[in-house]
């Protein structure tokens, strides 16, 4: 693979395209060495962390790189310009979003608080720094065998 890394800007909350981005992150994890399977895996939990700053932020940035140590990986880092994570814990559970547990019957302009965990589930490790009033870096890393 020639391209170590790539950066894409989310230049604005109300135009950030997730399925393209999905898409790029996509090519990108199989030009990394991700088979097909962890490729969909890593633009799932990208276009879930797109859709966050969209819905939560300002603006915000993400980046993909490929590492080598100290093991062979997809690193995604996420960092968001909003009003940062009152519980990160909690904000990793399906059905929590901005800020409180959604009820079954929660308006879904909220999204279904399933961002986070979808992540969780998508990648292999996350990691997630938050400071309220700041915004959120949310880093995510994707082994390949």
């Amino acid at each position: 693979m020639d391209e170590k890394s790539s950066r894409i800007a989310i230049a604005s909350p109300a135009t950030a395209d997730r399925l393209a981005t999905a898409a790029v992150a996509r090519s990108f994890g199989l030009r990394a060495g991700l088979s097909a399977a962890r490729s969909q895996e890593l633009a799932v939990a990208v276009a879930e962390l797109v859709s966050n700053v969209a819905r939560h932020a300002r603006d915000g940035t993400l980046e993909l790189q490929r590492l080598e140590t100290p093991r062979a990986m997809v690193v995604v880092i996420c960092r968001d310009r909003g009003p940062g994570i009152q519980d990160p814990v909690a904000a990793r559970r399906d059905g929590f979003s901005g800020g409180k547990l959604l009820a079954p019957d929660s308006s879904r302009r909220e999204g279904f608080g399933l961002g986070l965990g979808a992540v969780e589930r998508m990648m292999d490790e996350v990691e997630i720094e938050t400071k309220l009033g700041v915004g959120t870096t949310v880093t995510a890393r994707k082994w390949i065998p």
